[in-house]
């Protein structure tokens, strides 16, 4: 007789990081499979298969959020604990399991989709590097690194995704497919099979763009046509409050407006200046990752310098020292980085 697969797929553990889908299959008990069996065991059948009719295109959908990987250390890691089980018995059985990395979530174009990154939409990097493909806790018979494809094997599995160091919003699917002759009963995407879609919104929580208008203290770099990175103007709410202060005490000592060039991207993460996905101390932001830092340029908005090599600057340093940050550089040519964690 045909068993049926019932789809339980909002269960959460607690645990930071962690979520679990579990799908349930169900048998029909002992006492009820022996009694008539010329009526029962058509009318529990035809209950079986008419169920999942109810329910048939169904997919479960829902957004977790994650921070991205820093430059150092280990990866941010999303981890999914997936099972299937008897729905009388409580009992695990062995479903097959495919979960894949999709891609960014459409439109790609999109700074909140993409974390800021207006540039290699089909090599935005999905995985950590360091590790490089989808974990999984049983046998992968799939040797595609963003794809996992096995068995539950009568216990609960875990596949593990390694984020990477870029924000933007992952789509990721599981497809869970019931043991032969058995169906599914509720919730189902097909009659033998459960679906879920994942978006992991890969990003820092809480930052806030800052503005010029033309009243303000400061002004922003000149936009330029074809910028991969055109919003540049987040950080923390901290961090907008010291740049207000710093611009404010500048501008009071020379009538000038200071020129702040870059700060973090929408959804903090990795600020590649080489559209190319890594950064280093020669070609990229390495610190504009958490939305802390801000970058002042060696020119105000008048065109004088205020090179931070020269001591005619000191009105520049003077107002650094009104928000009391706790990391400043000068860098060679000349221009000021500022972090307030």
């Amino acid at each position: 007789m045909a068993g049926c697969l019932v789809t339980i797929a909002d269960e959460f553990r607690t645990t930071p990081g962690h979520s679990a889908a579990r799908a349930v299959i169900a048998k029909k008990p002992q006492a009820m499979r022996t009694i008539a069996r010329g009526f029962v065991l058509p009318f529990l059948t035809a209950l079986c298969v008419a169920q999942p009719a109810f329910g048939l295109g169904y997919v479960e959908e829902r957004i977790i959020f994650k921070e991205p990987s820093l430059p150092k250390g280990d990866p941010v890691k999303d981890e999914r604990y997936i099972s299937c089980y008897d729905i009388y018995t409580l009992r695990l059985q062995n479903c097959s399991l495919t979960r894949q990395i999709t891609g960014i979530k459409d439109p790609r174009t999109s700074p909140f989709n993409n974390g800021g990154h207006n540039h290699g939409f089909d090599s935005h990097p999905l995985i950590h590097p360091a590790s490089g493909a989808l974990q999984f806790s049983g046998t992968d018979t799939d040797p595609a690194p963003l794809v996992v494809r096995g068995q539950t094997q009568n216990t609960e599995v875990k596949v593990t995704h390694p984020l990477p160091r870029v924000a933007g919003k992952i789509m990721v699917e599981s497809t869970l497919i019931s043991p032969p002759r058995w169906f599914c009963a509720a919730r189902c995407f097909t009659l033998n099979s459960w679906k879920d879609k994942d978006t992991i919104d890969v990003g820092m929580r809480g930052l806030v763009a800052l503005f010029a208008a033309p009243s303000d203290d400061f002004v922003f770099k000149p936009s330029l046509a074809g910028d991969t990175h055109p919003q540049a103007n987040y950080g923390t709410e901290r961090l907008v409050d010291a740049a207000r202060i710093i611009s404010k005490v500048y501008r009071e000592k020379t009538n000038r407006k200071p020129r702040i060039t870059d700060m973090s991207l929408p959804k903090g993460g990795m600020f590649d200046l080489n559209n190319q996905w890594f950064v280093d101390k020669n070609n990229g932001h390495v610190s504009h990752h958490t939305g802390n830092d801000v970058d002042f340029s060696a020119l105000d908005d008048g065109g004088q310098s205020i090179n931070c090599f020269l001591e005619s600057t000191r009105k520049m340093k003077d107002a650094f020292g009104k928000t009391k940050a706790t990391f400043k550089q000068c860098y060679k040519n000349g221009h000021y980085h500022i972090r307030f964690p």
